[in-house]
């Protein structure tokens, strides 16, 4: 029954946390705000700043190749370009429409390509590939060969280009281990702060001496950080689906296979991140009772957030698979960024998440242990702020004595 009523607690203050904090005007907006930034950075380079696709104008006087207009489209859309052909009466209008700047260049007799001025490379190149091809099926065909037999010997498939600097998946993977990470520091962070908000609100008015009068402080806690994980984790599903919805619509790119896995590996340890140090930023609060104390109090954790995140972008996403990366993903403070960079990137083997998780699960436990007693003895004391280790022995005083009591 005790476990029971617990739970009940629990669900009790997890629920207040997500209808009056997700219904308050500033989440709202935040939220909104949030969004349509998202959106914004993903539709308006889109829209304002893409390269657009390059065109050219081409004029033909007199005869040409058969096939050749089919043959010159597909040669300038290997390059990412467009062609209009436009055919003219005689080398006069040729020679009007060039001065005239209507036409980059026009092609005579099927032999010499007139332009006023020099024109594109990529025009001259795919003009004469397809004359030169054209002109060999013409003497296939005289040869003997039949049309398809003529276009089989012309038809060559050119040699795919790949550089050293193109990653392929390796920079789609590379991008996504950089954003996740970004991603899970900001909102650890973030959602860390409304705990430690929320709670230093209700100690300073007093309101928590109520809350404790009905239910343990420990069920408090944990249906605090039970809801505002829950606001957490709707927000972020909300602003990624914007996102990604934003950048279909608009065509920016095709959005990788590997997205969806990896997005539910971010929010996996998203949780796991969040309750570790959620627990920490609300066992901050209750250590102070004013506002102007309550930087100093969260800024050991901070630091921790702080050299976790710049652990993992220095030293784990760009060699997820050394030795110290597949250390250092294991300690639960590194964990919940370290390891979503590793998983992204294919380098984590899956004894190795196994273990990271089991891991992560008792550090949070332990946290839930040692942080419940701090917060339980420090939440209805207010003045000064009370110093860590005083906080750990009172807790320990108390226990001590409640259990001689019992």
């Amino acid at each position: 029954m005790r476990d029971l009523r617990t739970w009940q607690h629990i669900r009790l203050v997890a629920r207040r946390e997500v209808t009056t904090r997700g219904g308050s005007k500033s989440f709202l907006i935040s939220t909104a705000l949030t969004v349509a930034g998202v959106v914004a950075m993903v539709v308006v380079p889109a829209v304002f700043f893409s390269d657009s696709p390059t065109e050219w104008e081409l004029g033909v006087v007199g005869p040409v190749p058969e096939g050749f207009e089919e043959t010159l489209q597909l040669a300038v859309a290997a390059q990412d370009a467009e062609v209009t052909v436009v055919h003219l009466p005689d080398d006069a209008d040729a020679e009007a429409a060039t001065a005239d700047d209507e036409l980059d260049a026009v092609l005579v007799g099927g032999e010499e390509l007139v332009a006023d001025e020099e024109p594109p490379d990529g025009l001259v190149a795919s003009v004469g590939l397809a004359v030169s091809q054209t002109r060999l099926m013409e003497q296939l065909a005289a040869a003997g060969l039949d049309p398809e037999q003529a276009a089989a010997a012309v038809d060559i498939t050119p040699v795919e280009v790949r550089t050293s600097e193109d990653g392929g998946d390796d920079d789609t993977s590379g991008a996504m281990a950089f954003i996740g990470v970004v991603v899970l520091f900001i909102a650890i962070n973030s959602y860390g702060a409304w705990v430690l908000t929320g709670v230093l609100e209700e100690k300073s008015s007093r309101v928590v001496e109520l809350i404790v009068a009905a239910m343990p402080a420990r069920a408090l806690l944990a249906g605090k950080v039970l809801g505002i994980g829950l606001l957490g984790i709707g927000q972020l599903l909300l602003v990624g689906a914007a996102g990604v919805t934003a950048a279909l619509l608009v065509d920016v790119a095709d959005v990788p296979s590997a997205v969806l896995p990896s997005l539910g590996w971010l929010v996996l340890w998203f949780v796991l991140g969040f309750s570790f140090y959620a627990v920490g930023y609300a066992t901050a609060g209750s250590l102070v009772s004013r506002q102007e104390d309550a930087q100093s109090a969260s800024s050991p954790l901070v630091y921790v957030v702080l050299a976790a995140y710049f652990v993992t972008l220095g030293v784990i996403a760009p060699n997820p698979e050394s030795t110290a990366s597949r250390i250092l993903s294991q300690l639960p403070p590194v964990a919940p960024m370290a390891m979503p960079a590793r998983i992204t990137q294919g380098e984590a083997a899956p004894w190795e998440v196994a273990l990271s998780i089991v891991l992560m699960l008792l550090a949070i436990w332990g946290m839930v242990r040692l942080a419940g007693r701090i917060y339980e003895s420090s939440l209805l004391r207010s003045g000064a702020r009370i110093k860590l280790l005083a906080a750990i022995r009172d807790s320990r005083e108390a226990r001590r004595t409640a259990h001689q009591a019992g």
